[in-house]
C-alpha cells in the first residue's frame, strides 16, 4: 500500500492502527444510523437520518479511536475531535453517494470550522497545528460507500483545498456480504440513493458537507 502523509504524522506508533479504528468507526456509525432509520420508517426522513448519523460517526469515532493509546476526546465549542497527540481527526459527511468527488466538496461553513482550518501561513491554528479530517459517503440504503483521511484549508467560501487525501479500503460493498446481490446492484445503490439526505449540521443547524 502506497504510503500517505498520515504515516509521517504518526511515523512513531504507526498509522494503520488510526486507519484501521477510523474504518471500525465508520462502519458501525453509519450501520446504527441506518438501523435507526428503518426502525423509525415511515416516520423517519432525510433530516432525522441526518441527525443519527453525526451522532453515532461521533460516538464511534470517540470509543474506537478514542481508544488507541494516549488518545482523548475533545469537545472545543461544543464540536467533536479526537485527539492523538500528534493531530487530532475531524469526521464528516461529503456526499451520499459515488457521484460525488470529495475533492469539489464543500464544507457548510462555521466559526469553529473556519478557525480549525485556517491558512497556517497567515494565522495559527485554533487548537492544533495538525488537523486530519476524515470525508465520508453514506446513505441509509448502501450504508457506508467510501471514506478518505486528509488535511485541507477552507480556500473560497465552504470549499476545500486539499493537500493531501487518502483513500481508505472499506473492502466489499456490505450488500455484496450481507445477501449476495450481484455488483451491478450494488453499485446501482452506490450511486442513486433515493432520497435527498441533506444533514443537520451540529455547528450551523444544517449539515456536515452534507453532514
Amino acid at each position: 500500500m502506497a504510503r500517505s502523509q498520515l504515516d509521517a504524522i504518526f511515523a512513531a506508533a504507526g498509522a494503520d492502527p488510526v486507519r484501521e479504528a477510523v474504518v471500525r468507526a465508520l462502519r458501525a456509525g453509519v450501520r446504527a444510523a441506518g438501523e435507526s432509520y428503518e426502525f423509525g420508517r415511515p416516520r423517519t426522513d432525510a433530516h432525522t437520518y441526518g441527525n443519527d448519523l453525526w451522532r453515532f460517526i461521533w460516538y464511534e469515532m470517540g470509543r474506537e479511536v478514542g481508544a488507541l493509546p494516549g488518545a482523548a476526546v475533545r469537545h472545543p465549542r461544543g464540536s467533536f475531535l479526537v485527539d492523538l497527540g500528534k493531530a487530532v481527526l475531524y469526521p464528516f459527511r461529503y456526499g451520499e453517494s459515488l457521484l460525488t468527488d470529495v475533492t469539489t466538496c464543500r464544507l457548510a461553513e462555521s466559526q469553529f470550522r473556519r478557525e480549525l482550518l485556517v491558512d497556517p501561513d497567515t494565522e495559527p491554528h485554533l487548537f492544533w497545528p495538525q488537523v486530519v479530517l476524515v470525508p465520508y459517503a453514506a446513505n441509509p440504503h448502501a450504508g457506508l460507500i467510501r471514506a478518505y483521511l486528509g488535511a485541507a484549508q477552507i480556500a473560497d467560501g465552504d470549499l476545500l483545498d486539499w493537500q493531501w487525501l487518502e483513500e481508505l479500503d472499506l473492502g466489499a460493498p456490505a450488500g455484496d456480504q450481507a445477501d449476495g446481490r450481484s455488483s451491478a446492484t450494488a453499485q446501482r445503490l452506490l450511486e442513486e440513493p433515493q432520497l435527498d439526505l441533506t444533514l443537520a449540521d451540529p455547528e450551523e443547524g444544517a449539515g456536515g458537507a452534507v453532514g
